[in-house]
């Protein structure tokens, strides 16, 4: 269960630390949106999940079980934010998405990318005896005002 939400940041504590700026991380499971959940259905939950997480500001998030109409949302609702990923079932809006969003004013995006985790990862594919496709967002970000550069990454294990 400790890795059910894997959600990693290399080098940000220190980076962090260096610079006496804090920098805020948050990993979001959002539940995908299905009818059967009735009243915790997507519709009736929606605006409480982007008020949390715009009451937290994270400079950093990264949600999982994400489709593809609950990612435009929350691209519309999340302040000073974009975000990097795609779904995990045709490499475009398809199947889940593991998005991982970014505070725009405080980071500059210089690389994203997003791979399968299984033996083809630049292919849409299923690995390691994994219940659905399983893919891997990151990106590489850059302090816009330290120019220090860090990577995030972020994924939705079975």
């Amino acid at each position: 269960m400790l890795f059910k939400n894997f959600f990693s940041l290399c080098c940000l504590l220190l980076f962090a630390q260096v610079n006496a700026q804090t920098i805020s991380v948050m990993s979001y499971n959002i539940r995908l949106n299905v009818a059967s959940d009735g009243v915790n259905a997507w519709d009736n939950r929606k605006q409480q999940v982007t008020q949390l997480i715009n009451f937290f500001e994270p400079d950093i998030l990264g949600c999982q079980e994400v489709k593809y109409e609950q990612l435009l949302y929350l691209k519309d609702s999340l302040i000073h934010n974009n975000y990097v990923g795609v779904a995990r079932d045709d490499g475009k809006t398809e199947g889940e998405f593991s998005p991982i969003f970014f505070n725009n004013q405080k980071f500059t995006k210089l690389k994203e990318g997003t791979f399968w985790l299984s033996t083809t990862p630049t292919q849409v594919s299923r690995g390691w005896d994994a219940a659905c496709n399983r893919v891997c967002t990151y990106i590489l970000l850059q302090d816009k005002l330290t120019k220090r550069k860090f990577w995030a990454a972020n994924t939705h294990l079975s």
